[in-house]
């Protein structure tokens, strides 16, 4: 069909009303560019694709396939042996989710057999899904059982910080290092566990300067 026939009957105009519907990234970046059917048969088959899938939302009450991010990007450093951040592996994981979710719910219909050619290649790997589910607990942050090697370091961890804690907590209740305190307590500065001395004792208790009080008093 060529162009002035498309603009004739307004085809863009008919994709942009497409738009709202998509569910995914990839498909609202690549849902402009459809193309028209160039033949007869050709328009015939996706006629009947989309009297398969109007049915299969029909029968469902909702559309097989969920929003997912684009992973196109994160595959080609995958493919280059890069690591992944927590948040990328969780948009794996989710990837996962709806691959699984929509072969389950479209191979449950055995009279659609258009969409078949575009399910048939999705794959189930739930294993994966529970894998990242069990080892990432946010986009920040990983479970201390990811592996045994990481349950050991934070459990080593956690032993220092309180033996620091409690070093810490015996200088400021020392007599002797009372006087050069400005105040009794411990605070962090710059990720570092520290003590507020005052700035004339500064020589007085072993250690390194973290930071310094807007007044230089501390």
């Amino acid at each position: 069909m060529n162009q002035r026939a498309l603009s004739i009957l307004e085809f863009d105009k008919v994709c942009g009303l497409l738009e709202p519907y998509i569910a995914t990234e990839i498909g609202r970046a690549n849902g402009m560019k459809i193309g028209c059917a160039g033949t007869y048969e050709g328009a015939c088959i996706r006629l009947q694709e989309t009297e398969e899938a109007d049915s299969v939302i029909r029968r469902s009450g909702s559309s097989p396939i969920d929003s997912f991010p684009d992973l196109r990007e994160l595959l080609l450093r995958v493919h280059a042996c890069h690591s992944l951040s927590c948040r990328e592996l969780l948009e794996v994981r989710r990837c996962l989710y709806v691959s699984r979710r929509t072969f389950d719910t479209l191979s449950s219909f055995d009279d659609i057999p258009r969409l078949a050619v575009y399910y048939s290649g999705l794959t189930s790997k739930k294993y994966i899904e529970d894998e990242i589910a069990r080892c990432i607990i946010s986009e920040d942050e990983i479970a201390d059982n990811a592996s045994p090697e990481l349950a050991r370091i934070r459990r080593q961890l956690t032993l220092v910080t309180e033996r620091m804690k409690e070093k810490l907590n015996s200088m400021i209740h020392s007599q002797s290092l009372q006087k050069h305190l400005q105040e009794p307590i411990i605070t962090v500065r710059n990720g570092r566990y520290a003590i507020p001395v005052k700035a004339a004792s500064r020589n007085q208790i072993p250690g390194m300067i973290h930071d310094q009080s807007a007044s230089g008093q501390t």
